[in-house]
């Protein structure tokens, strides 16, 4: 027996998933205050340890691409574009 059907998964919750295969089907099985417990296929994993794991994640993106290319990308993700950064960095420094 798979281990999230312990916790409430089934035929219809690994339907759902298969609709995102880049994603891990998971459960929120405790919380305290703003930390969560996570409990997925391979395991339980603290909400620390899921942040951890995604900030990696979204780093490796980043794997051979020169500075320019980081910068450019980071900035798309900030702020849609860099004339949008730009027009926040003038809304910013025209409010002084």
């Amino acid at each position: 027996m798979d281990i999230m059907q312990n916790y409430g998964a089934d035929e219809r919750r690994y339907a759902e998933a298969a609709a995102w295969p880049e994603l891990t089907l998971a459960r929120v099985i405790s919380q305290h205050k703003d930390l969560y417990n996570i409990i997925t296929e391979s395991g339980e994993l603290d909400e620390r340890r899921l942040q951890n794991y995604l900030k990696l994640k979204k780093e490796s993106r980043y794997e051979g691409q020169s500075s320019r290319e980081i910068e450019s990308a980071k900035i798309g993700d900030m702020f849609g574009s860099k004339s949008a950064m730009k027009k926040t960095r003038d809304f910013y420094k025209n409010k002084k």
